[in-house]
């Protein structure tokens, strides 16, 4: 698949909460810099700028933010599927 294909279905996998997508598009994104230099990395995803300090943390609370959503979300899917 495409880059840009696979970030397309990577945002719509997102916008529709479809996680089981969310993780395949992202691993494989993730498989496709995995040993890449940073310049490679740039290259790759189009993104030259630096990050601002501001967007640094913006990005840290929302990992932080998601983390404890996917971990409420497995905690209620395995209760779901348990019936517990």
């Amino acid at each position: 698949m495409e880059t840009e294909s696979l970030y397309d279905l990577m945002l719509a996998s997102f916008s529709l909460m479809i996680l089981p997508l969310q993780y395949l598009t992202a691993a494989t994104l993730a498989s496709r810099v995995k040993g890449r230099t940073d310049e490679e990395i740039r290259a790759f995803t189009g993104c030259y700028e630096e990050f601002t300090e501001d967007q640094l943390n913006e990005a840290e609370a929302r990992y932080n933010l998601n983390k404890k959503n996917f971990e409420n979300d497995t905690t209620y899917a395995i209760r779901q599927t348990f019936n517990t």
